[in-house]
Protein backbone atom coordinates (compact mmCIF):
# COMPACT_ATOMS: atom_id res chain seq x y z
CA UNK A 1 0.00 0.00 0.00
CA UNK A 2 1.06 3.58 -0.66
CA UNK A 3 -0.58 6.92 0.13
CA UNK A 4 0.14 10.54 -0.88
CA UNK A 5 -1.51 13.69 0.49
CA UNK A 6 -0.93 17.42 0.10
CA UNK A 7 -2.36 20.69 1.34
CA UNK A 8 -4.54 22.99 -0.76
CA UNK A 9 -6.24 22.51 -4.11
CA UNK A 10 -2.99 23.34 -5.92
CA UNK A 11 -1.46 20.37 -4.10
CA UNK A 12 -3.28 18.14 -6.60
CA UNK A 13 -0.30 18.41 -8.93
CA UNK A 14 2.02 17.27 -6.14
CA UNK A 15 -0.19 14.28 -5.33
CA UNK A 16 -0.45 13.30 -8.99
CA UNK A 17 3.31 13.35 -9.46
CA UNK A 18 4.10 11.75 -6.12
CA UNK A 19 1.54 9.01 -6.68
CA UNK A 20 3.14 8.04 -9.97
CA UNK A 21 6.47 7.63 -8.22
CA UNK A 22 5.00 5.65 -5.33
CA UNK A 23 3.14 3.37 -7.74
CA UNK A 24 6.48 2.66 -9.43
CA UNK A 25 8.05 1.70 -6.11
CA UNK A 26 9.94 4.92 -5.34
CA UNK A 27 10.69 5.81 -1.71
CA UNK A 28 8.38 8.22 0.08
CA UNK A 29 11.22 10.74 0.41
CA UNK A 30 11.68 10.88 -3.36
CA UNK A 31 7.94 11.16 -3.89
CA UNK A 32 7.45 14.18 -1.62
CA UNK A 33 10.45 15.98 -3.07
CA UNK A 34 9.26 15.40 -6.62
CA UNK A 35 5.68 16.37 -5.84
CA UNK A 36 6.68 19.61 -4.14
CA UNK A 37 9.07 20.47 -6.98
CA UNK A 38 6.17 20.35 -9.44
CA UNK A 39 4.33 23.05 -7.51
CA UNK A 40 7.47 25.12 -6.87
CA UNK A 41 7.93 25.36 -10.65
CA UNK A 42 4.35 26.51 -11.27
CA UNK A 43 4.31 30.34 -11.66
CA UNK A 44 0.55 30.39 -11.12
CA UNK A 45 0.92 29.39 -7.46
CA UNK A 46 1.88 32.66 -5.76
CA UNK A 47 2.76 31.21 -2.35
CA UNK A 48 5.40 28.67 -3.40
CA UNK A 49 8.63 28.87 -5.42
CA UNK A 50 8.58 30.58 -8.80
CA UNK A 51 6.05 33.43 -8.80
CA UNK A 52 5.92 33.72 -5.03
CA UNK A 53 4.98 37.14 -3.68
CA UNK A 54 8.00 39.03 -2.42
CA UNK A 55 8.96 40.31 1.01
CA UNK A 56 8.70 43.98 1.99
CA UNK A 57 11.77 44.88 -0.08
CA UNK A 58 10.54 43.12 -3.22
CA UNK A 59 12.69 39.99 -2.85
CA UNK A 60 11.21 36.48 -2.93
CA UNK A 61 12.59 34.53 0.04
CA UNK A 62 11.76 30.83 0.25
CA UNK A 63 11.49 28.49 3.24
CA UNK A 64 11.39 24.71 2.90
CA UNK A 65 12.09 21.52 4.80
CA UNK A 66 12.04 17.79 4.21
CA UNK A 67 12.01 14.90 6.67
CA UNK A 68 11.72 11.14 6.51
CA UNK A 69 10.66 8.61 9.08
CA UNK A 70 14.21 7.88 10.18
CA UNK A 71 14.21 11.38 11.75
CA UNK A 72 16.57 12.66 9.08
CA UNK A 73 15.77 16.27 8.17
CA UNK A 74 17.05 19.31 6.31
CA UNK A 75 15.75 22.81 5.78
CA UNK A 76 16.42 26.24 4.33
CA UNK A 77 15.17 29.67 5.34
CA UNK A 78 15.11 32.98 3.46
CA UNK A 79 16.56 31.29 0.37
CA UNK A 80 16.75 33.51 -2.72
CA UNK A 81 17.40 32.98 -6.43
CA UNK A 82 16.75 29.21 -6.45
CA UNK A 83 13.35 27.77 -7.41
CA UNK A 84 13.48 24.35 -5.81
CA UNK A 85 13.90 25.11 -2.13
CA UNK A 86 12.77 21.60 -1.19
CA UNK A 87 15.70 20.09 -3.09
CA UNK A 88 18.12 22.46 -1.36
CA UNK A 89 16.66 21.28 1.94
CA UNK A 90 17.30 17.69 0.95
CA UNK A 91 20.88 18.53 0.01
CA UNK A 92 21.33 20.08 3.46
CA UNK A 93 19.98 16.88 5.01
CA UNK A 94 22.16 14.52 3.01
CA UNK A 95 25.39 16.47 2.51
CA UNK A 96 25.90 18.46 5.73
CA UNK A 97 25.90 17.65 9.45
CA UNK A 98 23.36 20.42 10.00
CA UNK A 99 19.61 20.80 9.63
CA UNK A 100 18.98 24.47 8.76
CA UNK A 101 20.82 26.87 6.47
CA UNK A 102 19.46 30.38 5.91
CA UNK A 103 19.86 33.55 3.90
CA UNK A 104 22.86 34.15 1.68
CA UNK A 105 24.58 31.03 3.05
CA UNK A 106 21.67 28.87 1.90
CA UNK A 107 21.76 30.41 -1.57
CA UNK A 108 25.51 29.99 -1.81
CA UNK A 109 25.20 26.34 -0.74
CA UNK A 110 22.50 25.71 -3.36
CA UNK A 111 24.53 27.24 -6.19
CA UNK A 112 27.65 25.30 -5.15
CA UNK A 113 25.53 22.15 -5.23
CA UNK A 114 24.83 22.84 -8.89
CA UNK A 115 21.32 24.25 -8.72
CA UNK A 116 20.61 26.93 -11.33
CA UNK A 117 20.25 30.57 -10.35
CA UNK A 118 16.81 31.88 -11.29
CA UNK A 119 14.71 34.99 -10.95
CA UNK A 120 11.73 34.08 -8.76
CA UNK A 121 9.58 37.13 -9.46
CA UNK A 122 7.20 36.92 -12.40
CA UNK A 123 5.33 39.85 -13.94
CA UNK A 124 2.19 38.74 -12.09
CA UNK A 125 3.85 38.35 -8.68
CA UNK A 126 5.68 41.67 -9.08
CA UNK A 127 2.37 43.38 -9.85
CA UNK A 128 0.72 41.81 -6.79
CA UNK A 129 3.63 42.88 -4.61
CA UNK A 130 3.40 46.48 -5.82
CA UNK A 131 -0.34 46.58 -5.15
CA UNK A 132 0.03 45.16 -1.65
CA UNK A 133 2.98 47.44 -0.88
CA UNK A 134 0.91 50.45 -1.89
CA UNK A 135 -1.84 49.34 0.51
CA UNK A 136 0.57 48.85 3.38
CA UNK A 137 2.73 51.96 3.21
CA UNK A 138 6.39 52.39 4.11
CA UNK A 139 6.71 51.00 7.64
CA UNK A 140 7.37 47.38 8.61
CA UNK A 141 7.69 47.57 12.37
CA UNK A 142 5.26 47.46 15.26
CA UNK A 143 1.63 46.55 15.67
CA UNK A 144 0.50 48.88 12.89
CA UNK A 145 2.64 46.97 10.40
CA UNK A 146 1.16 43.66 11.54
CA UNK A 147 -2.39 44.91 11.12
CA UNK A 148 -1.63 46.45 7.74
CA UNK A 149 -0.03 43.25 6.51
CA UNK A 150 -3.01 41.15 7.55
CA UNK A 151 -5.40 43.52 5.80
CA UNK A 152 -3.36 43.44 2.60
CA UNK A 153 -3.30 39.63 2.33
CA UNK A 154 -5.98 38.02 0.20
CA UNK A 155 -7.45 35.43 2.56
CA UNK A 156 -8.73 33.34 -0.35
CA UNK A 157 -5.20 32.56 -1.58
CA UNK A 158 -3.48 29.40 -0.50
CA UNK A 159 -0.47 29.30 1.75
CA UNK A 160 2.62 27.14 1.50
CA UNK A 161 2.48 23.57 0.23
CA UNK A 162 2.83 20.58 2.57
CA UNK A 163 3.03 16.97 1.38
CA UNK A 164 3.14 13.58 3.12
CA UNK A 165 3.73 10.15 1.59
CA UNK A 166 3.81 6.54 2.75
CA UNK A 167 5.57 4.07 0.45
CA UNK A 168 5.12 0.35 -0.14
CA UNK A 169 7.93 -0.42 2.31
CA UNK A 170 6.11 1.38 5.13
CA UNK A 171 8.45 4.38 5.15
CA UNK A 172 6.91 7.81 5.67
CA UNK A 173 8.19 11.25 4.65
CA UNK A 174 7.03 14.86 4.59
CA UNK A 175 8.05 18.07 2.86
CA UNK A 176 6.92 21.70 2.95
CA UNK A 177 7.77 24.73 0.82
CA UNK A 178 6.62 28.34 0.77
CA UNK A 179 7.48 31.91 -0.14
CA UNK A 180 6.01 32.90 3.22
CA UNK A 181 3.70 35.72 4.12
CA UNK A 182 3.59 38.42 1.46
CA UNK A 183 5.50 41.58 2.42
CA UNK A 184 7.13 39.84 5.38
CA UNK A 185 10.07 41.55 7.06
CA UNK A 186 13.22 40.63 5.10
CA UNK A 187 15.00 37.69 6.69
CA UNK A 188 11.88 36.32 8.34
CA UNK A 189 11.99 32.56 8.98
CA UNK A 190 8.62 30.81 9.03
CA UNK A 191 7.43 27.43 10.20
CA UNK A 192 8.21 25.78 6.86
CA UNK A 193 11.91 26.01 7.65
CA UNK A 194 11.57 24.63 11.18
CA UNK A 195 11.33 20.94 11.98
CA UNK A 196 8.59 20.38 14.55
CA UNK A 197 6.65 23.48 13.54
CA UNK A 198 6.02 23.18 9.80
CA UNK A 199 6.46 19.42 9.59
CA UNK A 200 7.40 16.30 11.51
CA UNK A 201 7.80 12.67 10.44
CA UNK A 202 8.66 9.42 12.18
CA UNK A 203 8.23 5.82 11.09
CA UNK A 204 7.09 5.04 14.64
CA UNK A 205 3.94 7.15 14.34
CA UNK A 206 3.37 9.05 11.09
CA UNK A 207 3.78 12.58 9.75
CA UNK A 208 2.17 16.00 10.05
CA UNK A 209 2.45 19.22 8.03
CA UNK A 210 1.01 22.63 8.87
CA UNK A 211 -0.04 25.56 6.73
CA UNK A 212 -1.31 29.06 7.41
CA UNK A 213 0.26 31.56 9.80
CA UNK A 214 3.75 30.26 10.33
CA UNK A 215 4.54 32.24 13.45
CA UNK A 216 1.55 30.62 15.18
CA UNK A 217 2.73 27.15 14.20
CA UNK A 218 6.19 27.97 15.58
CA UNK A 219 4.86 29.12 18.94
CA UNK A 220 2.94 25.88 19.38
CA UNK A 221 5.53 23.54 17.80
CA UNK A 222 2.42 22.47 15.97
CA UNK A 223 3.45 19.53 13.80
CA UNK A 224 5.43 17.74 16.50
CA UNK A 225 2.66 18.36 19.04
CA UNK A 226 0.10 16.84 16.69
CA UNK A 227 2.36 13.89 15.91
CA UNK A 228 2.70 13.28 19.65
CA UNK A 229 -1.10 13.16 19.93
CA UNK A 230 -1.11 10.39 17.33
CA UNK A 231 1.58 8.61 19.35
CA UNK A 232 -0.79 8.69 22.32
CA UNK A 233 -3.33 6.74 20.30
CA UNK A 234 -5.43 9.38 18.54
CA UNK A 235 -6.35 8.94 14.91
CA UNK A 236 -4.87 11.48 12.45
CA UNK A 237 -8.24 13.24 12.31
CA UNK A 238 -8.64 13.44 16.08
CA UNK A 239 -5.02 14.51 16.53
CA UNK A 240 -5.44 17.41 14.08
CA UNK A 241 -8.58 18.57 15.84
CA UNK A 242 -7.03 18.35 19.30
CA UNK A 243 -3.82 19.98 18.12
CA UNK A 244 -5.69 23.10 17.00
CA UNK A 245 -7.83 23.62 20.10
CA UNK A 246 -5.14 25.45 22.16
CA UNK A 247 -4.55 27.78 19.21
CA UNK A 248 -8.23 28.70 19.08
CA UNK A 249 -8.12 29.53 22.79
CA UNK A 250 -4.84 31.43 22.85
CA UNK A 251 -4.25 33.13 19.49
CA UNK A 252 -5.83 36.34 18.20
CA UNK A 253 -5.11 35.31 14.57
CA UNK A 254 -5.57 31.52 14.65
CA UNK A 255 -5.30 30.97 10.90
CA UNK A 256 -3.66 27.55 10.71
CA UNK A 257 -4.49 24.13 9.32
CA UNK A 258 -3.07 20.63 9.70
CA UNK A 259 -2.71 17.55 7.53
CA UNK A 260 -1.66 14.28 9.16
CA UNK A 261 -1.06 10.66 8.18
CA UNK A 262 -0.22 7.69 10.36
CA UNK A 263 1.84 4.65 9.40
CA UNK A 264 -1.37 2.75 8.54
CA UNK A 265 -1.97 5.27 5.75
CA UNK A 266 -4.94 6.89 7.49
CA UNK A 267 -5.28 10.61 6.73
CA UNK A 268 -6.82 13.43 8.76
CA UNK A 269 -7.05 17.20 8.49
CA UNK A 270 -8.47 20.16 10.40
CA UNK A 271 -8.44 23.93 10.07
CA UNK A 272 -9.28 27.03 12.10
CA UNK A 273 -10.56 28.82 8.99
CA UNK A 274 -13.00 28.09 6.21
CA UNK A 275 -11.96 26.96 2.77
CA UNK A 276 -8.91 24.82 3.52
CA UNK A 277 -8.80 21.81 1.22
CA UNK A 278 -6.40 18.93 0.85
CA UNK A 279 -5.75 16.29 -1.80
CA UNK A 280 -4.91 12.65 -1.30
CA UNK A 281 -4.61 9.37 -3.16
CA UNK A 282 -3.87 5.79 -2.13
CA UNK A 283 -2.96 2.68 -4.07
CA UNK A 284 -6.62 1.64 -3.77
CA UNK A 285 -7.84 4.72 -5.68
CA UNK A 286 -8.00 5.35 -9.43
CA UNK A 287 -7.38 9.09 -8.99
CA UNK A 288 -6.73 11.68 -6.31
CA UNK A 289 -9.52 13.04 -4.13
CA UNK A 290 -10.10 16.61 -2.94
CA UNK A 291 -11.64 17.17 0.49
CA UNK A 292 -12.36 20.15 2.73
CA UNK A 293 -10.88 19.89 6.21
CA UNK A 294 -13.04 19.86 9.30
CA UNK A 295 -13.40 23.31 10.86
CA UNK A 296 -12.39 23.78 14.49
CA UNK A 297 -14.03 26.59 16.44
CA UNK A 298 -13.07 25.67 20.02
Amino acid sequence: MWVAAATWRFGRKAVQGGSQMLANGSPALDAVEYGVRLVEADPNVDSVGLGGIANFDGVVELDASIMDGRIAAGSVGALTDVVHAVSVARQVMEKTPFILLSGTAATRFALQAGMPKSSLLTDASRSKWREMKWQMGDQWTGESWEKSMMRSIDRSRGDGLGMIALDVDGMIAAAVSTSGEPLKIPGTIGDSALVGAGLYATNLVGAVVSTGRGQTAIRHVLSKTTCSLMEQGLSPQAACEEGLKPIIRLESEPRVALLAMNTKGEVGSASTFEGFEYCYRSSAMDREGLLEASLIYQ
